[in-house]
């Protein structure tokens, strides 16, 4: 029980640094400076090692992240069905991965590129007020070599939701 009682703390305790985030979004105009605002927490409060948000480009029908923690180039371009990434946009689902090597959605050629491993993944969908995917919101590689929970997975879902309608209004 009082396991159970000091995990919900916690919890609240992280669900507050995104609260926090996202009601200073309304000073933000751009798509650019609220992502930024966002990623700028999001690792502490995931307890993971990088935070990336994607958003559909209509032009090239393709995933663009804007805003990437730990990443040296702000733009990546991923194929809409591709990966992670592009199951999460095309399904709207959230997808949580324990071993990303082992899971055949798992698109390698980032991490080949960049000397990057990635272990742990936890993603989750933007969308819009009718409910259509525009972007994707993805932590990885969750701290001390753990495993994102179910606690995260909620967390991260709440989040999107929050940060959807403020984002999708900027763009």
């Amino acid at each position: 029980l009082i396991r159970d009682l000091e995990s919900a703390v916690k919890l609240i305790q992280r669900m507050r640094g995104y609260i926090m985030v996202t009601s200073s979004l309304s000073s933000c105009c751009l798509v650019e400076e609220m992502a930024a605002a966002i990623i700028k927490v999001a690792c502490k409060i995931m307890e993971c090692d990088r935070t990336s948000i994607f958003m559909h480009d209509n032009l090239s029908d393709m995933l663009v992240v804007h805003t990437a923690e730990g990443l040296k180039r702000n733009e990546i371009r991923i194929g809409k069905i591709v990966g992670i990434i592009g199951n999460v946009f095309t399904k709207g689902d959230i997808i949580r991965v324990d071993d990303a090597y082992s899971d055949t959605r798992f698109s390698k050629d980032f991490d080949k590129k960049s000397n990057y491993v990635t272990k742990t993944i936890l993603a989750a969908p933007l969308k819009d007020s009718a409910g259509v995917p525009f972007g994707v919101i993805q932590s990885i590689n969750k701290n001390n070599n753990t495993k994102f929970t179910d606690d995260d997975e909620e967390l991260i879902y709440l989040f999107s939701l929050q940060i959807s309608q403020v984002m999708k209004t900027a763009k």
